[in-house]
């Protein structure tokens, strides 16, 4: 498939791809770190086998893609447990994020949680979390439950930057709210119960 090169304000540089599932849709493959401010300009090599990109911060980086980018259909369980990527799941809420919608990723990506989750995690630290619409969030399994249904397709909203407290949704559809986390913080995170219910994922 077709690939995309990006760089974005957060200092990374992303390689998207073309869904395997839809076409219409693309997914981030991997993030290249190494700026410390806004990448301006991204050029493949003539081969493809590197990229080069140049910041704000007066940097050139040249980025050798070994054996080239991850393929879209590993499993999330495996880019979770590689970057350390971790959620926790706010059933029935939806998870606004602070500095509003100009600071939105992606919005609207058609997938099933699992692709969600690997989409998120893909985006690096720059995703502070994603929201269920329909999908996974309308089965509405039990909170503490670990057998959410990974295979219905919703509707998913990426949020970059800094997510607000949790609010509470009773609206067809239902929502989700996952909050990423690393997993060292993750095993730590204490449940609030009188403020909002919550379950790791």
């Amino acid at each position: 498939g077709l690939s995309v090169l990006t760089g974005g304000r957060d200092g990374s540089a992303r390689i998207w791809q073309e869904s395997p599932s839809n076409p219409d849709q693309w997914q981030v493959v991997a993030t290249l770190k190494g700026h410390s401010s806004t990448v301006w300009a991204v050029a493949w090599s003539q081969d493809s086998a590197s990229v080069l990109t140049g910041g704000h911060d007066g940097a050139a980086r040249i980025w050798r893609l070994r054996g080239g980018a991850p393929a879209p259909e590993v499993p999330v369980r495996e880019i979770r447990a590689a970057v350390d990527c971790e959620f926790v799941r706010y059933q029935g809420y939806r998870c606004p994020q602070s500095g509003g919608g100009r600071l939105a990723m992606i919005e609207e990506y058609l997938g099933t949680l699992e692709e969600c989750q690997r989409q998120c995690c893909a985006l690096g630290e720059a995703c502070a979390g994603f929201e269920v619409h329909g999908g996974s969030a309308e089965a509405g399994q039990p909170l503490e439950s670990d057998d959410v249904n990974s295979t219905l397709v919703g509707r998913c909203f990426f949020r970059a930057g800094r997510l607000q407290g949790p609010l509470r949704w009773d609206t067809s559809p239902m929502r989700d709210c996952y909050k990423h986390v690393r997993r060292s913080a993750s095993e730590s995170h204490t449940k609030h119960t009188h403020e909002y219910p919550h379950g790791h994922r």
